[in-house]
C-alpha cells in the first residue's frame, strides 16, 4: 500500500514489492492498494492510476486498486 499523494511511498511500495518477489520462486497473491483516493484536489494527487497499475502488471500482482478509509 502507498499513498497516491506522496511519492516516496510509492517508491517503498515498489521496492518491497520488487525484493518479496525476487526471494521466492512461490507464486502467491499479492494486491497493490493505492491510498487516499478520496482526495478531491487533484493538485495532491502525486501518483497516477497508470503508475499503479504498472506497478502492479510488471511485480505480477494479483490485483490493483485504489482506496480510501473516508470512502471506502
Amino acid at each position: 500500500m502507498y499513498s497516491i499523494g506522496d511519492p516516496s511511498t510509492f517508491e517503498t511500495a515498489k521496492s518491497m514489492l520488487e525484493r518479496i518477489r525476487s526471494m521466492t520462486r512461490e507464486s502467491f497473491p499479492l494486491v497493490v492498494v493505492g491510498g487516499k483516493c478520496d482526495f478531491d484536489d487533484a493538485l495532491k494527487r502525486r501518483v497516477t492510476y497508470g503508475s499503479g497499475k504498472i506497478l502492479a502488471e510488471t511485480t505480477m500482482a494479483s490485483a490493483f486498486i485504489e482506496a480510501s478509509s473516508v470512502r471506502n
